[in-house]
């Protein structure tokens, strides 16, 4: 089992990883999205990666987290297409 340590930080890791991808300015809805898929998939990569029971759980919620948030600002960007025509 991994000390609470090294799971801060390899949570901090995460964090940093998917704000590098975010602008520091006002980002759009599109790269919130974008931002939001390569969290996804890099979750589900760990996730398939993992040897531990509980690791994998932890990385698969992650992943839908991030999936669930990718599907609520496709939406948002439906909604600001549509409020646009």
């Amino acid at each position: 089992m991994r000390s609470a340590s090294k799971r801060y930080s390899a949570q901090r890791a995460v964090l940093i990883s998917t704000l590098d991808r975010v602008p520091d300015d006002d980002p759009t809805t599109e790269e919130l999205r974008v931002a939001q898929l390569h969290e996804e998939r890099e979750e589900r990569e760990r996730a398939r990666e993992s040897d531990e029971g509980e690791e994998t759980k932890r990385h698969a919620r992650r992943a839908d987290k991030a999936a669930y948030l990718r599907e609520k600002l496709e939406q948002r960007e439906k909604s600001e297409r549509d409020a646009g025509d």
